[in-house]
């Protein structure tokens, strides 16, 4: 259970850090996804 909450939990901030991205340049998070 508790691994699922921050699965969602660090899903959240990739999409947020990738949303704040597109902003500035492309996000090195990318190759990650």
């Amino acid at each position: 259970m508790r691994v699922y909450i921050l699965m969602q939990y660090s899903r959240l901030c990739i999409s947020s850090l990738l949303s704040l991205g597109k902003l500035h340049v492309s996000p090195p998070y990318m190759g990650y996804l």
